[in-house]
This record gives structure tokens, sequence and C-alpha cells, in this order.
């Protein structure tokens, strides 16, 4: 590509064109990661498209600028931009980075910024060379929308390198924020608790994608909402992995997002979509590699044993399920478990779930500590919600248990065993 050309390309997206980056709402992951930023770590944001990795990068942008460094030290690429289109390689990213040291920036320290760099076929190797060549002199902060963004054949490059984070949509705590809503401690959940519970309503129907969040018109919501699942599937699994069958793969592809919250195994569902076993078992990987679905397996101490069970799948957004799925109610309950699970994902814990002749939604590993938690949806909360946690608890030893309700708030103990009912709605405030 041409100088003149790229250096015009790279104008259109930096700060020191004069340019103003939409920064968007904070993000609660934001002051974690700003303490690796002076770390010689590489930095990689891993997440769905569309969930905000962008715009957490001119988060971080700011930031540093803040604290004094010139605009001519950050240099932004998007690798997603049309002009790059048949040219994505090393060479690109040498030819970006040499234009960007012959004409902004020729020796001071520089923020280097790869947005969607899975686009780039060995990426890291060329990241360990800048590294290297440059040590000292460049800081480095990539995002992918693949949750194995680092390849197998060159992982080994970055590792001890790299530090990751898992970017999502917007917890209920982010979404309450672009509502004007901020909780800063359980005596203002009080004060607040209608309007939360009537933005809790529309945040299980709507999920968090941050532009579907922002925007009010519900045609558009669920326009946007089809369109990532499209782009999810084209862009990030057929394009990448160089899929043929792509009608079998969506198919496949809404099953899992109708089907949120319930048992799956591969065998079975090759039957019931007349697929190969193999077949379902590959597509899937490559479905909970791009985000779009994430499965638990059961808890036990037995490798063996959680390979041969079947697996719970969940789906990346509630929004997104409500509008590709085949469902024909709202399905509340199966909503609502969604929700936890990506609360759970966010906080960073081990999941899976229990079961033998009763069944445990989500059990957590955290530090050495488990801790069960069963999810009840209505006002009602049903005896297999409790009795499931019971045995659950005496199976694994454990002497107090978590059930998520719709508003009861009351700690009880039962056939031994201690049982904290908690809303929803303060269970995901942190409260």
């Amino acid at each position: 590509m041409e100088k003149s050309k790229l250096l015009e390309i790279l104008y259109e997206w930096n700060i020191w064109s004069g340019k103003r980056l939409n920064t968007g709402f904070g993000r609660e992951v934001i002051e974690r990661l700003l303490k690796f930023v002076d770390l010689p770590e590489v930095l990689v944001f891993k997440g769905v498209r569309r969930s905000g990795k962008s715009t957490l990068m001119f988060q971080v942008i700011y930031k540093i600028l803040n604290r004094g460094v010139d605009p001519k030290q950050t240099l932004y690429v998007n690798f997603e931009e049309p002009f790059f289109a048949g040219e994505t390689s090393l060479a690109l990213m040498e030819q970006i980075y040499g234009v960007y040291r012959e004409h902004l920036n020729p020796d001071d320290f520089a923020w280097i910024f790869l947005d969607e760099v899975q686009t780039i076929p060995g990426w890291e190797r060329w990241v360990r060379g800048i590294q290297e060549r440059e040590k000292g002199k460049v800081k480095i902060l990539v995002t992918g929308s693949s949750s194995a963004l680092l390849s197998r054949e060159f992982s080994t490059l970055l590792t001890g390198r790299q530090v990751s984070f898992e970017i999502f949509p917007f917890s209920f705590k982010e979404f309450l924020l672009t509502k004007k809503i901020e909780i800063r401690g359980k005596e203002d959940i009080y004060g607040k608790k209608r309007r939360i519970k009537y933005h809790l309503a529309e945040y299980i129907n709507w999920g968090g994608f941050p532009e579907v969040t922002l925007n009010q018109s519900e045609e558009v919501k669920k326009t946007l909402l089809k369109q990532y699942f499209e782009d999810i599937l084209y862009h990030d699994v057929v394009e990448r992995f160089r899929i043929r069958d792509v009608i079998t793969l969506k198919r496949l592809a809404i099953n899992y997002v109708t089907n949120a919250g319930n048992l799956m195994s591969f065998r079975k569902l090759g039957g019931d979509l007349e697929i190969p076993p193999d077949a379902v078992r590959r597509y899937s990987g490559f479905l909970e590699e791009a985000y779009l679905i994430g499965f638990l397996s059961l808890f036990s101490y037995s490798f063996r044993k959680q390979l041969r069970n079947e697996r719970k799948v969940y789906v990346i957004d509630t929004g997104m399920r409500n509008a590709v799925g085949f469902t024909f109610s709202k399905d509340l309950g199966r909503n609502i478990e969604n929700v936890v699970y990506l609360e759970l994902r966010r906080r960073g814990t081990d999941i899976y779930y229990w079961r033998n002749d009763r069944e445990v939604d989500f059990v957590i590993e955290d530090g050495g500590k488990k801790v069960l938690l069963n999810v009840s949806a209505g006002i009602e909360i049903k005896e297999r919600e409790k009795e499931g946690l019971i045995t659950g608890a005496k199976s694994l030893g454990i002497q107090e248990v978590l059930l998520i309700t719709e508003d009861t708030e009351r700690k009880i103990k039962e056939k031994g065993v201690v049982i904290q009912y908690t809303p929803l709605y303060r269970w995901l405030l942190g409260y």
C-alpha cells in the first residue's frame, strides 16, 4: 500500500489528527486494566464483537493522555478497516509501524493499539519482534473477537509476555449507568428499587450490547441483534475457519441460542439435526471460540466423568437469544439463568453445574471455596430449587448455599443446610 494512502487512513482514526474518539460509558474493568498499563506485557482484550473492546481502547488512550502523554505517542490501527481488505499481512503491520515512526514519532516511547488483530495471521510473531527490537520503547495493546486469539502455532511466542482480559457486553451495573442510575451502596438500592427493577426487565429482554442499550427504537434494537448474530457467524466463524457448509453451521447456532440453559450432547444433537457428531463437536468449538455460546461441564472430581456427561449451553447475550432464537414466549426462567451465567463469567470464577436425581444450576469454584447457586424465576419459589441445593450441598459437603430469587430476601436453615435467598437485582449489583 502506498505510504500516502496509509497515512491518510491513520489520520482518519487517530487522536493526533484532531479526531475525538468515542469513549462511551466507563467500564468496570477499566480500573483493573490500568494497573497493567505501565508493565511491559502485551495487554489482550478478548470478547464477542460489538461488546465495546474498541471503546475500551479509546478510554485507555484518554487515560494515558491525562497523564501528560503526547497524542503523537499513540497509534491506533483498526485491522477491519475496509481499505485493508486483501492486505492483511505481517508486511502491512510492519509498514504501518514504519510510516508512524517516520512521520509522527521517530524516537519517543509509543503506545500501540491494534484492534481486531486476529485478522492478521501470525500477528504474535510481529508483536514479539517489535518488543525485542524496540525494547523499553513500546507498549502494545490488542483486541480480538476470539477466545483463542493467540494461535496454537505462535502462542508460545508470547507466553509470559501477555495479560488477557475478557470483555463482555454491559453488566447490569453498567447498564444502569446508561440510564443515569448510579448505585453507591446497599441503602442506595432500596431507595431506587422501583427504577432498578423496571430496568432489570429491560436488561433481561434486550441484553447488554452497548449500541443496542443506547438505542431507543425496539425495531432498531432487534435489527442490530440479528445483524450481530450474522456478523459473528460469518466473520468470526465462516471466514476464519473456512466453513463450507454454512447452512448446517447456522442451524446449529440457532439451536444453541434457542436452547440456552439446557443440557445437550453432541451425539444427540447430531441425531436431532441430522449432522454427524464430529461436525457438531467441531462447529460447536468454533462457535464457542467466537464467543457466541459458552458451555458448562458437570462438576466432578473425575475428568473422564466430566467429558462423558452432557454439557449446558448458554448464549453471549439474552437480547440476541430473544431476537434470533425460536422462542415462543419470553422464557423468563432461561433468560434469567443466562444473565446469571454471564455475570459469573464477568467475575472470572470457574463455573460448573451439578446433578444426580436433583440439579444445581451453578457450582462456583473461587479460591478453593465452592459455592452452590440456583436461580428461581417468578414470585413463587419452586420446591425443586431448594431441594436441588440441599441435595448438592450434602453431596459436596457444603454448609451454606445461595438461591437467586425475584424479590425474596431471607436466610433459612433446612435439613442442616443454610439457604441464603437473594434478589437477582441485588446479586447482580454486588450487594
